[in-house]
């Protein structure tokens, strides 16, 4: 049993790490730039480049992922270009709307799925097989 918990912990590394760098690619894939809702229309090329040097911006992509995978580790998400807030706040409010959809959510799944999978038991008169 424990060397199966430490295969699964060893097989999450990569899978976590792979989430992360498609997490990160997002903001580049996404179509304009993501300075584009915090400048002005009227900006100067000099404060453009000010504030791509305060985001970090600047910076080579690989640079860029490990200060951003570093903060993220550490549990600093830094602030919503957006709306200006912290991110973790942002998060937090999703968060609590997930948890009270998932209150009621998780009991109707379960009976649901109690209810579907108990006629397949009395019929065939036989445990189910082991997965």
């Amino acid at each position: 049993m424990g060397k199966y918990i430490l295969r699964r912990i060893f097989y999450a590394i990569p899978i976590a790490f792979g989430v992360s760098v498609v997490s990160f690619s997002l903001v580049y894939i996404a179509p304009g730039d993501p300075l584009q809702t915090v400048m002005p229309p009227a900006a100067t090329a000099e404060t453009i480049a000010i504030v791509k040097h305060a985001y970090g911006f600047d910076k080579p992509l690989p640079v860029q992922f490990l200060i951003w995978l570093g903060r993220v580790l550490t549990g600093d998400f830094g602030v919503s270009i957006s709306t200006r807030r912290p991110v973790i706040l942002e998060v937090s409010q999703a968060l609590s709307n997930t948890a009270l959809l998932a209150m009621f959510a998780v009991p109707i799944a379960f009976l649901t799925g109690y209810v579907m999978g108990a006629p397949y038991r009395i019929c065939n008169g036989r445990p189910l097989p082991d997965m």
